[in-house]
């Protein structure tokens, strides 16, 4: 193919299609990753209100402030091990999704994506309100982080080649 002939993208179609999948690439990345903090509370050592009422009413008292909180093992590792659950199985669904989008229709791989990432996002906004002891928690954090990646993935199918196209 000629330079005289190469194909043109008035609208930034293609950009836009790569902008878009990078997003969806990212988006439960995102996710979990502006919510560390939150997620670095339920995983570390239970909190005690009468403690912390007491450590409270010492500081009115003039006392110094209270020793921060030694981190757990699950909260060392959190942003460690949700890398992993979010990375590998994506790359993974990625390059098995571009062999085998051609036997599961594209509609179906974007609805059923869809609905499963909307069900797993909800089944974390309901664990908000779900007291857990950290491991059980880290455990279904994780599982859930697997499964929304996986489900990203199903996504493929709206960069298809057509024929000719790059021949």
């Amino acid at each position: 193919m000629t330079t005289a002939h190469k194909p043109q993208d008035k609208y930034k179609a293609v950009w836009l299609i790569f902008f878009m999948l990078g997003l969806g690439t990212l988006l439960p990345w995102n996710f979990f990753m502006t919510a560390t903090m939150y997620f670095k509370s339920r995983l570390g050592p239970p909190q005690n209100n009468s403690v912390s009422l007491l450590e409270e009413n010492g500081n009115l008292l003039g006392s110094t402030s209270p020793p921060p909180q030694a981190s757990s093992f699950l909260d060392s590792i959190f942003n460690n091990v949700m890398t992993l659950c979010a990375m590998l199985p994506l790359l993974v669904f990625t390059c098995l999704n571009s062999f085998l989008h051609q036997r599961i229709p594209q509609a179906l791989r974007i609805l059923g994506s869809l609905v499963a990432i909307l069900l797993m996002f909800a089944l974390t906004a309901i664990l908000v309100k779900v007291n857990l002891d950290p491991l059980p928690f880290f455990v279904l954090t994780m599982i859930k982080i697997v499964i929304i990646n996986c489900e990203f993935s199903g996504w493929g199918g709206f960069g298809e080649k057509r024929a000719g196209w790059g021949t």
